[in-house]
């Protein structure tokens, strides 16, 4: 995560991060929140959106404010180009915190086996708890009893 221009350095000067990141976007799902004029930075063409010659098999997504139709759907066909689908949180900034929160249930839905005791008031709970521990055991890890739960 880089959060301001010194760290956007730091980040695109170091080899072995160039590195990490570029088989993260090989083998991994990216949400690009809040990326802007980024686009049109050279590095991060070169890491993104040409690196992958492949991207049939990849989701990449892109949540954008959406100010302008004709902008917005100009700007969704371009990335698409890419491998990154773009979706709207809206046409103001206050609807982001609740459209992620929304996806984010979404998400644990769509992978929980307690899938109907999801919602917006449970993103935290057991549904959530499941999502990690299945996580944890794909990776090999094995989760007892006692470590099931998982503090954020």
């Amino acid at each position: 995560m880089v959060l301001d221009p010194s760290g956007y350095k730091d980040v695109t000067q170091d080899p072995e991060v160039m590195e990490v990141l570029q088989n993260l976007y090989h083998t991994k799902s990216f949400l690009f929140v809040g990326c802007g004029e980024t686009l049109r930075d050279q590095i991060f063409q070169a890491l993104f959106l040409y690196s992958v010659p492949n991207k049939v098999d990849l989701e990449h997504y892109m949540v954008v404010l959406k100010e302008k139709e004709d902008h917005f759907f100009k700007h969704q066909a371009d990335m698409l180009l890419h491998g990154i689908k773009v979706v709207s949180y809206g046409g103001c900034f206050d609807l982001f915190p609740g459209y992620v929160q929304d996806l984010a249930t979404q998400i644990c839905k769509q992978r929980s086996p307690d899938a109907e005791r999801v919602d917006s008031t449970t993103l935290l709970g057991n549904a959530c708890q499941d999502c990690v521990k299945r996580k944890l055991e794909e990776n090999g890890i094995e989760v007892t009893k006692k470590s099931q739960t998982v503090r954020y």
